[in-house]
Order: C-alpha cells, then structure tokens, then sequence
C-alpha cells in the first residue's frame, strides 16, 4: 500500500507542477505579446493557420504556437539538464567533452585551438562557429559554466559544445 500511496502523491504533485509551468508559459508569451516582442515566423505560420485572418484569432493562435514551442524548448533543457548531471556524477563529464571535440593535444588547448580546429561532426563544427561569432544559447552557455564551476573560458567552451551538440542532436530526431 505504501508504494502505491507514494505513486499516487507523486503524480498528485507533477500534475499540480506542470499545471504551474503551463500558467508560467502562457504568462511569459501574454508578455511577450504586449510588449510586441514577438517571433515573425511564428506569426506568420499562426497566420496561416488561424481559422480566419482576423488580429485576435490570429493572435489566439499565436499564443498557443508559443507557448506549445517554449512548452517543447523547457522538455529539450530538461533533458538535457538530466543528461548532463547524469554525466557528472558518473565522473565522465571531461572524458565525454574531450571524446566529442577529438582533441588530442600534447598540452591544454588553447581558445583558438579549440574553436579552429575541425571535427567529423558537423554539429561540433556549427557549434563552434556559433561561438566564434558570439550566437551561443544563452542558457546553455550558463550551464556550462555552472557545470565547470570555474572562469576558465577553455573549459566552459568545451562543456558549452557538448551540452549544444546534445541539444542539437535532440532537435535533429
């Protein structure tokens, strides 16, 4: 009975959680609606698929489009927040980024090493471009910081390319 009353309470507790992030999405995108920062795409794609072309219902249909997409984005970080501090307590964390990047240098690496040099995966490749011309996710570039726990900027960009290319590879399926 325990194990059952424990089920229950939990998937009490995640229902109660993801009616919260759900009022918290639509509150960030009634937001960015007023303030008229809004994504062009988007409202083009919720304009064509409005039942009709007038402002609200084109609008009613945006707010959904956004929020169903910053719903999907929040699934993607979490996982990838799972993945990454599953690789972390298992101590593998610097062996995976130094596997994904295929470095093989005699000494440390530098900045420019790192960023100029050329991977099989084409992904690692986008990523590093990203970051040479300054495009990098924000939140992803945080969390690796927080990962490396430290200013070395070596490390943060290898810990930034694997939590990316883990992002990626996710967009990609």
């Amino acid at each position: 009975m325990g194990f059952l009353n424990n089920f229950l309470i939990t998937r009490q507790a995640q229902k109660v959680s993801d009616l919260a992030a759900e009022e918290e999405i639509y509150a960030q995108v009634k937001n960015e609606v007023e303030s008229n920062n809004i994504s062009e795409g988007l409202w083009a794609k919720a304009a064509s698929s409005a039942s009709s072309s007038d402002y609200e219902d084109v609008k009613r249909e945006y707010i959904r489009l956004r929020a169903e997409r910053l719903h999907e984005e929040r699934k993607l970080y979490s996982q990838i927040l799972k993945e990454t501090q599953e690789i972390a307590e298992n101590g593998l964390q610097q062996r995976r980024v130094e596997e994904k990047l295929k470095l093989h240098f005699d000494e440390r690496p530098t900045v420019s090493q790192i960023l100029e040099s050329k991977s099989e995966n084409p992904l690692i490749n986008t990523v590093k471009d990203e970051i040479k011309t300054g495009a990098v996710h924000r939140k992803l570039w945080d969390r690796a910081e927080e990962e490396v726990e430290s200013t070395d900027q070596v490390e943060i960009i290898k810990a930034y390319i694997v939590l990316r290319t883990a992002y990626l590879e996710t967009q990609r399926k």
